[in-house]
């Protein structure tokens, strides 16, 4: 049997999977989880914790914390935290509950991140555009906590400074012809990198035809966004204190909302090379090397082997030695 080797896949935007919901599980729940990624070929994640209430924000990130230094050799390691929100734009909230959503300052930040626990986080997901000065930006940013816009009514003025879109395309202003937005412009700067959930759901195919061929391959980043119903058999899940309904693979909520997702980064890669959108090449750059690049990280040695069919057949996976 043919065997292709390649590094790991790193996803620095997924909620859980397989029953494990970020936002609210244990610190075994996460080492189980880690245990189980390497078959898709996860070498590492960044878990993404979503808006809550703060004491429930901060508990997750000394949960997530403790699990990552308890991780084992060939286990899916832990890069970091992705928080998506609190400090998000209202009128973009997705499923984000608006009742617990914060202004983007460095106050609210510091009263959900403890002194002691701010060096867990990686990325954070705002909506620049209700930043002050960009205060916080420039507040986290000094403390090389990569900041990704997102959830936003951006115009994209604040892309000198901000180098990240989160979910590109979703909660953000639509395209349009005349009147330029974070949109338009995130996607015609090659100086900025774009999260892309290319399950070919939350973005048409052709919508992703449209990005491969405007943007640098160097500067796109597929993520999964997946939610804790990824590989279970869960039809119903609470998510953001709403009743989330799975259903041929999609989830929403009881409006109609896209809640997220339920393909982890190795199907994203094969669905999309097998309908000859994408090169196996180009997927995992999409899904290794232009991740740990976004985020100022080198790339660990840890690779995986995939077999004719596009499947993950084994992973080597050793510390991130963060």
């Amino acid at each position: 049997m043919n065997k292709t080797k390649t590094p790991a896949l790193f996803d620095r935007h997924i909620h859980g999977g397989y029953g494990v919901d970020f936002n609210n599980c244990s610190s075994d729940d996460i080492e189980k989880l880690c245990s189980i990624l390497p078959k898709h070929g996860l070498g590492a994640i960044c878990p993404t914790v979503m808006t809550d209430d703060k004491e429930q924000i901060t508990n997750q990130i000394d949960i997530i914390s403790k699990a990552r230094k308890k991780l084992k050799k060939g286990d899916t390691q832990i890069f970091g935290i992705h928080l998506e929100g609190p400090f998000i734009n209202p009128q973009k909230k997705g499923i984000h509950p608006e009742e617990k959503i914060l202004k983007p300052t460095i106050k609210n930040f510091r009263e959900i991140v403890p002194e002691a626990l701010e060096s867990e986080i990686k990325i954070v997901t705002l909506a620049p555009e209700l930043d002050e000065n960009l205060e916080l930006t420039k507040y986290l940013q000094s403390k090389k906590i990569t900041v990704s816009a997102g959830h936003t009514m951006s115009d994209g003025k604040e892309l000198d400074q901000i180098k990240e879109v989160t979910h590109f395309f979703n909660a953000m202003p639509a395209l349009h012809h005349r009147n330029l937005n974070i949109t338009s412009k995130s996607l015609m700067d090659n100086n900025i990198f774009l999260e892309v959930i290319a399950d070919n759901f939350h973005i048409a195919s052709d919508m992703l035809k449209l990005i491969l061929k405007l943007k640098s391959k160097e500067k796109i980043i597929f993520i999964s966004d997946a939610l804790s119903a990824s590989y279970s058999n869960q039809e119903k899940i609470i998510f953001a204190g709403e009743e989330i309904f799975i259903k041929n693979n999609t989830a929403r909520d009881k409006n109609g909302t896209i809640a997220g997702a339920t393909k982890y980064l190795d199907e994203i890669i094969r669905l999309n090379t097998k309908t000859g959108l994408i090169s196996f090449d180009d997927g995992i750059r999409f899904c290794s090397q232009n991740v740990y690049k976004s985020l100022g990280a080198d790339m660990p040695e840890n690779y995986i082997e995939w077999d004719k069919d596009c499947f993950v057949t084994s992973a080597h996976i050793n510390s991130l030695n963060l």
